[in-house]
């Protein structure tokens, strides 16, 4: 995603023009973090991705409650 923003801020815009960055600097970051977490040996609790039987689950939990 940086690589195409840079490329393309070569010939439409000017490097230094940070607003051009901004939708950038979110997974910059924590590409980052995840590697710095990752060479001091700390790991990252990953969710599961929500699917069609998740969704029901919650649902089902949600009626139950009230």
């Amino acid at each position: 995603m940086i690589a195409h923003l840079l490329l393309a801020s070569l010939f439409l815009g000017y490097l230094d023009e940070l607003r051009g960055y901004y939708e950038v600097y979110v997974p910059v970051l924590a590409l980052i973090a995840y590697s710095v977490c990752a060479l001091v040996g700390y790991q990252i609790e990953t969710i599961s991705p929500i699917n069609a039987s998740s969704i029901e689950r919650i649902r089902a939990t949600t009626h139950a409650n009230r």
